[in-house]
């Protein structure tokens, strides 16, 4: 369903749909997931000293045995 959202309706809603050759980095995961955002993070570190020593994990999910899907937005939305 997400695939199918990417590749067709959100291209569709913005004006830009007839592209042939769109990627979607898109991945499965299982387990602990940590996820950072290092503009973010470095952003957040020059406006506030104290935080320098932070890890720079943003979200941090334990899906045990179930899968999530994760989409690269920003590779995506480059694309166009």
């Amino acid at each position: 369903m997400i695939y199918n959202l990417l590749q067709n309706a959100l291209p569709s809603e913005y004006g830009i749909s007839g592209r042939n050759n769109i990627h979607i980095p898109i991945y499965t995961v299982t387990g602990l997931i940590e996820q950072g955002d290092n503009i973010a993070c470095e952003s957040c570190k020059a406006k506030f000293y104290d935080r320098a020593t932070c890890n720079e994990i943003v979200m941090r999910i334990d899906a045990g045995e179930n899968s999530l899907i994760i989409v690269d937005y920003e590779t995506y939305v480059n694309q166009f």
